[in-house]
């Protein structure tokens, strides 16, 4: 077996790992099969259960989570079932069959344990007031899931910084996946049309600028301080498709989160050497978007259609002579922002009841059942906290961040090598991008989102344990 692949294996009984992974692969492939699923759900899931049973490690699977978070492809249009939400179950299985073959016991660090059982407390309360009583139960799932599984699992199970640096290349790779299929919704059309702007959303909807932007970060970050040239390489072609692919989002939130966590990034820079290296990544990386705009040299639309979505970009629309629709959309804002208050009013203790504010219509605000499609969100993570669980869950959010930044302050304060810096830098970066697009857009509402927000979560808290043990 060739020596990268060796490189995933554990040092439990392999023999022993096999046997149950056959037979939970039996399991995977029976399930679709009693179900009456399509044939190429069974594909699928038999491709996934092939893959994390060669690379036969909790470790390995935690860090492949963002390859399936970034395409969250659906699987079975019926059953409304995504490949981001099979990845998050196969990881249950390989720590499940972890669990059952290994010997030794290893402590289980819970941090944040507290504001987390808080906040999905108060999620179950506002049930009382929900009227959709099964999206409230679902979003409670996907908050078990994320906060609880994802979380932890993340924390406990990345032995090295090694393996950290890893989970930020699988970052880097899986946005320039999304990025490329982007590319290539802009040149079919995109998801939105409005006259001749065009955005793109990949499978993400409006949090596509944040994973895009969390690559961003990454990929600078080990670029300015990491020293394999390979790498490097790879980071200098890959920078120039994910800032295209988040100009042509047109995310006017994740444009200043990202812009915010470089300046973080600048701030860690210890020398002028790292200094330089910034400065002329950002100059060839600008150089490289500015040519792939003006040549269509990867021809996934027209010039012009890649000049105005490139303007427009720009365009924050706080008057109506600078861009009309943009206007339109932060005075929709404002008025969604002032009716979820009004129901907050209404019950401010527990909340109107998780994953039950939604919007039939985004210019009335008329309110409409969550299970449809195109059922629009407050755009405001913080507000919409405070309006589906109320005080009580505003008061655990808000617990979470503050715990957030006295974690990363103390993996700012010991990041004092190469790794460390990066680590500290693309990971903190990242959690910023969301803080500051969760003004402009909600991370609990979707499941990728919530995934995604609770896994850099825990690379934080496993860089704080990676450090505590060095």
């Amino acid at each position: 077996m060739p020596e990268f692949f060796n490189s995933f294996k554990t040092k439990e009984s392999i023999q022993t790992k096999q046997s149950v992974w056959l037979l939970l692969l039996q399991a995977i492939l029976l399930i679709p099969v009693v179900l009456g699923y399509t044939l190429e759900l069974i594909i699928g899931m038999a491709v996934i259960g092939m893959v994390f049973y060669f690379f036969n490690s909790i470790e390995n699977a935690i860090i492949l989570t963002p390859l399936f978070i970034y395409m969250p492809v659906t699987v079975s249009s019926s059953m409304n079932i995504q490949v981001s939400e099979i990845g998050i179950v196969l990881l249950i299985l390989v720590y499940a069959s972890t669990t059952l073959t290994s010997k030794q016991k290893r402590p289980f660090e819970t941090p944040a344990l507290f504001p987390i059982l808080l906040f999905i407390c108060a999620a179950l309360l506002s049930l009382v007031n929900a009227k959709f009583i099964t999206a409230g139960v679902k979003q409670v799932l996907r908050m078990v899931e994320a906060f609880i599984v994802v979380f932890y699992l993340t924390v406990n199970y990345i032995e090295k910084k090694e393996t950290m640096i890893k989970a930020l290349k699988v970052i880097i790779i899986s946005g320039v996946l999304a990025a490329l299929y982007g590319f290539y919704q802009f040149k079919v059309g995109g998801e939105m049309t409005m006259g001749a702007e065009r955005r793109i959303f990949g499978l993400l909807g409006g949090g596509y600028g944040a994973f895009i932007g969390s690559s961003i970060v990454c990929a600078v970050s080990l670029f300015v301080f990491q020293e394999n040239r390979w790498e490097k390489g790879f980071l200098v072609l890959s920078l120039p498709f994910l800032v295209v692919a988040l100009l042509l989002h047109q995310g006017r939130a994740w444009f200043v989160g990202v812009f915010a966590a470089l300046l973080l990034t600048l701030f860690l820079i210890p020398n002028r050497k790292s200094l330089f290296r910034f400065i002329a990544l950002f100059l060839g990386v600008g150089t490289s978007v500015l040519f792939l705009l003006n040549t269509n040299l990867i021809g996934f639309a027209p010039k012009r259609a890649v000049e105005f979505a490139t303007v427009t970009s720009f365009q924050f629309g706080l008057t109506p002579e600078e861009n009309k629709g943009k206007f339109l959309s932060i005075l929709t804002r404002f008025f969604l922002w002032s009716r979820g208050f009004g129901i907050f009013m209404k019950h401010p203790i527990l909340g109107f009841g998780i994953g039950n504010l939604r919007f039939r219509n985004m210019i009335t605000g008329e309110l409409g059942d969550p299970s449809e499609e195109g059922m629009g969100q407050i755009d405001n993570q913080y507000l919409n906290v405070l309006v589906e669980t109320g005080i009580l869950g505003f008061v655990s959010w808000m617990g979470i961040l503050f715990v957030l930044y006295k974690a990363s302050r103390k993996l700012l304060d010991n990041a004092v090598d190469w790794d460390g810096k990066t680590i500290a830098s693309a990971v903190i970066g990242s959690l910023v991008v969301f803080f500051l697009g969760g003004l402009f857009w909600c991370i609990t509402v979707t499941h990728e989102m919530m995934v995604m927000f609770a896994f850099l979560m825990g690379l934080l808290y496993a860089g704080i344990r990676l450090q505590r043990q060095q």
